[in-house]
């Protein structure tokens, strides 16, 4: 969670000192954050899909104690859907607080079956 902190105080920053500098604009909202993409992927040498990734995970899940001390990163990647209610996330925690070793596709096969309203097999505790 803390690279995804740490990206987005970059793009904030940059976003700030290019508002700053040239006046409050969606143009000069694209040009700071395409300077902060520039930036970050030429620093910490990070593929745009990866920082976009990072960013996104952050914005989610940040404020979710829980989601950030027993979600693993490929896991949050597969709650960022737009139909992944909070529910999901609640229960995709539980599953992994009840089995640290879920592997990924357990519970890719667990969220699916959560989003058809199912309940998932033998994951989720009583």
């Amino acid at each position: 969670m803390s690279i995804g902190e740490r990206l987005a105080y970059v793009v904030r920053y940059i976003h700030d000192a290019y508002i700053a500098a040239f006046g409050d604009s969606e143009q000069t909202s694209r040009k700071a954050k395409r300077a902060a993409f520039e930036y970050i992927e030429r620093q910490y040498r990070f593929s745009p899909s990866k920082i976009r990734l990072y960013l996104n995970v952050h914005a989610r899940f940040y404020y979710n104690f829980l989601a950030c001390e027993h979600l693993r990163l490929t896991d949050m990647q597969l709650l960022l859907g737009q139909d992944i209610s909070d529910d999901i996330v609640s229960a995709v925690i539980d599953m992994r607080q009840a089995n640290p070793f879920m592997s990924t596709r357990e519970v890719k096969n667990a969220i699916a079956a959560l989003r058809r309203g199912e309940r998932p097999e033998g994951h989720l505790p009583d």
